[in-house]
């Protein structure tokens, strides 16, 4: 896990979604996808809940 992991992770949280952090991190989407695919893989958890209109909520939390 490396520091910029972490930031993606704080932004798709910010944000509420993917899309969004990207555009907040100037990277594109698949990038970010990407990244916390590999930070759940990594951890062995999802760590958002995916679809619905606010894809991007802590797993098992409320909004961030």
């Amino acid at each position: 896990m490396e520091l910029s992991d972490l930031r993606i992770f704080l932004a798709v949280a910010r944000t509420h979604g993917i899309t969004k952090a990207a555009q907040e991190l100037h990277t594109v989407r698949s990038n970010v996808s990407a990244r916390i695919h590999a930070l759940e893989k990594q951890l062995g958890a999802p760590l958002f809940q995916r679809g619905g209109p606010c894809a991007a909520r802590a797993h098992g939390n409320a909004p961030m």
